[in-house]
């Protein structure tokens, strides 16, 4: 049996006899020689392989028949054995340069960087790489559901984490990552994803609906106490709502604000949100109608403000729980 590890990886088929690597991978005293399934040729070091890779360390020991060095067919070439692999050349470079000191592999691609995920977690990687969790964590800025998927598939906890949060930022659950990588993903994983989701729009539009209740009346922008006159200036509808021991009057253009907020939850749940300016200006437009309302420009924004931390807060309380990871 030719000793080669099969997969759909490689997409770039060699058209020409193999050709070398070139430096840092042509040494001298290389002792294997591991060739892209584009047809280069990467002289390495076995005993680096077998420090970095538990699949490596069954090979090149001989105790994985299936891919023993000493089958019948196995090919050599300038007396070094060739294993066949299945990665490109250009992913191969990046995953030696994780294991030699020659400079950091370029990861800024996500599909470079999915494939490089990819190969150590095939090969069973003894310890994840900092230069490839740094690079995950980049990419959960843009890319928060894949580094999701990729973290499930390579047992990273912290980065599953990290990458769900970002998700918040609008909710999808998996829909972005590509067919072929959700089955990264188990069942009890997508699942914890999507409650996760839900969880923290729920505490974010609690955190919405409570906030009244939990800031002093003064601090609220055109409210006035129940059964009290509003101010002779004042022709705004106002509406009763709780706070903690007693009840407020709150003029309908902070309800309909609160209620917008609400709304706008479920595109992003974030305290952002209720600093938007696009509803900063429609509100600031309903209370500008009246005389007395108009003039509480700086308390409204001091109390977005407010709410926008409140919300942040009650949603970081929500934690994931995915079992196997964790």
């Amino acid at each position: 049996m030719s000793n080669e590890f099969r997969s759909s990886e490689c997409i770039e088929p060699a058209e020409r006899g193999p050709r070398e690597a070139g430096p840092p991978f042509s040494d001298e005293d290389a002792d294997l020689i591991l060739r892209s399934c584009d047809g280069v040729d990467f002289r390495v070091h076995k005993l680096f392989l077998i420090k970095a890779f538990h699949t490596f360390d069954d090979m090149l020991r001989g105790t994985d028949e299936a891919h023993s060095l000493h089958a019948p067919d196995q090919e050599f070439k300038d007396g070094l054995a060739v294993v066949t692999m299945t990665e490109s050349h250009r992913i191969l470079d990046r995953l030696l340069r994780l294991l030699y000191v020659v400079g950091k592999p370029d990861l800024d691609s996500l599909s470079d960087l999915r494939a490089v995920c990819i190969a150590l977690d095939k090969y069973c990687v003894r310890s994840f790489p900092a230069l490839v969790a740094d690079a995950l964590s980049r990419a959960t800025q843009e890319h928060p559901e894949i580094v999701f998927a990729i973290a499930c598939r390579c047992c990273l906890a912290d980065i599953a984490h990290r990458a769900a949060t970002v998700t918040l930022r609008l909710p999808r659950q998996l829909i972005p990552v590509p067919y072929e990588d959700v089955e990264f993903v188990r069942v009890g994983h997508y699942h914890a994803l999507v409650i996760y989701q839900a969880e923290c729009l729920a505490a974010a539009r609690t955190a919405t609906a409570t906030i009244i209740s939990g800031i002093g009346k003064n601090s609220i922008p055109g409210a006035s106490n129940v059964g009290t006159a509003p101010p002779r200036s004042c022709r705004c509808r106002r509406l009763q709502r709780p706070m903690r021991q007693s009840a407020v009057m709150l003029p309908t253009w902070l309800v309909d604000y609160l209620a917008e907020v609400s709304n706008h939850l479920k595109e992003e749940i974030a305290g952002t949100v209720a600093t938007k300016p696009r509803l900063h200006i429609s509100t600031l437009e309903s209370a500008s109608i009246c005389d007395y309302c108009t003039n509480t420009k700086q308390k409204f924004v001091s109390f977005t403000e407010a709410l926008s931390r409140h919300i942040d807060y009650e949603v970081s309380k929500v934690r994931m729980r995915l079992g196997g990871l964790d």
